[in-house]
């Protein structure tokens, strides 16, 4: 009967519509456990994991966009400096042709005087073949199972081949270290005074599923011993200003002039 074959429509409709919403579900967990436990992406096929040269974010990310702790320089610290981490999108490479660089040309911290708007550069390194000082020096961190999970490499990784010096530039190979941080900074720090604020600037080119972020950190003195970090910045030598959005590939593998915060 008519009414017999709707009926049967019907049924086979929602049976359709919850085995579809179950398949979701099941898709959404499987995509879900990559963002909680991004070393489980290295499972996938290179094929499917095409979708992550898209995140902007790198999985696992401590902070996935742009957080300013400490706009001016906190009481009882005197100095500081720039510095920035370079990560693969994810802790891993399926292929062996698989670019993950960020190539610097030059990082340069500016002081900006937020009643005058007037800023005056503080350190500049747009030579990275000399061993002058001001030094950008790096150590490569573990990634996995978390970030900054363990002490610094002993190595420096410019001698790992994982940062090269290219001429006047440097070339940080992540792609080389999937399942770690390259953390990098300038040496000495420099005076950082009261209620200045202090801009970090970069010219990078950006490849592959490399990704940029960059900051300050605040420290007691210029030449401050590194005895650790804390969340409070009470009992350590170091203390966090901010840390930027994450920057991804350049258009055209173009250079990129990039300045964070936002605020100022």
């Amino acid at each position: 009967m008519k009414w017999e074959h709707t009926f049967k429509g019907i049924v086979a409709l929602l049976v359709f519509v919850v085995i579809g919403v179950f398949a979701l579900e099941l898709k959404k967990d499987s995509i879900r456990q990559f963002f909680t436990h991004p070393e489980k992406s290295c499972t996938l096929s290179g094929s499917v994991a095409g979708f992550f040269d898209v995140l902007n974010t790198p999985l696992g990310a401590q902070h996935k966009k742009e957080v300013v702790w400490r706009a001016t320089t906190p009481e009882g610290f005197h100095a500081v400096l720039p510095l920035l981490q370079v990560v693969s999108v994810v802790p891993c490479m399926w292929q062996s042709q698989e670019q993950a660089t960020v190539v610097l040309r030059a990082i340069r911290l500016i002081e900006h005087n937020p009643e005058t708007s007037t800023e005056r550069t503080m350190i500049e390194v747009n030579d990275f073949s000399l061993y002058d000082k001001p030094l950008f020096v790096g150590r490569l961190f573990e990634r996995v199972p978390r970030w900054y999970a363990a002490p610094a490499h002993v190595t420096d990784p410019l001698f790992e081949n994982v940062a090269i010096r290219t001429d006047k530039e440097l070339a940080i190979d992540i792609a080389r270290v999937p399942q770690h941080i390259f953390h990098g900074w300038t040496e000495p720090q420099v005076e950082a005074l009261p209620g200045m604020n202090y801009v970090v600037e970069v010219e990078a080119k950006i490849t592959g599923m490399a990704r940029l972020q960059i900051g300050i950190d605040y420290w007691r003195s210029i030449g401050a011993e590194d005895i650790g970090w804390k969340e409070d910045c009470k009992e350590t030598n170091h203390c966090e200003g901010y840390l930027s959005d994450w920057f991804g590939p350049s258009p055209e593998r173009e250079w990129q002039t990039l300045r964070a915060p936002h605020s100022f």
